[in-house]
């Protein structure tokens, strides 16, 4: 399928009239986003604030803009930007000295799921 979009001609009986029908060819999402370059473990100074910056891709290129990320726990002590995957610490104590972040990317119909582990 290489044009924009496909027109159809329908003759109508009985009579003559002519129905002219356009189809616009969308692109379909057939693939899941993944990770790029995920660090899975890693230490964290106890004061930093900064936790990391996710970065995902779709095969899929047209839902590059539509990718979101989301925290699957651990809310109290985390943020995390829909858009662009910046993980923040809250200013809720941590009282762990380790933790299992889970995580996940969305195109609008594909999740993905991992967890990173943190050191602090």
């Amino acid at each position: 399928l290489s044009a924009p979009f496909y027109t159809v001609q329908m003759k109508i009986s009985p009579g003559e009239d002519v129905a002219v029908v356009k189809f616009n060819v969308e692109p379909f999402n057939r693939n899941a986003p993944n990770f790029l370059h995920l660090p899975l473990n890693f230490s964290v100074d106890a004061n930093d604030q900064f936790i990391t910056k996710l970065s995902a891709y779709d095969p899929d290129f047209s839902d590059h803009p539509n990718l979101s990320y989301y925290l699957l726990d651990h809310q109290e002590f985390f943020t995390i930007n829909a858009s662009n995957g910046l993980i923040l610490r809250t200013s809720t104590p941590l009282n762990e000295s380790d933790l299992h972040l889970n995580i996940a990317v969305s195109d609008g119909l594909y999740l993905t799921k991992t967890s990173l582990h943190l050191h602090f």
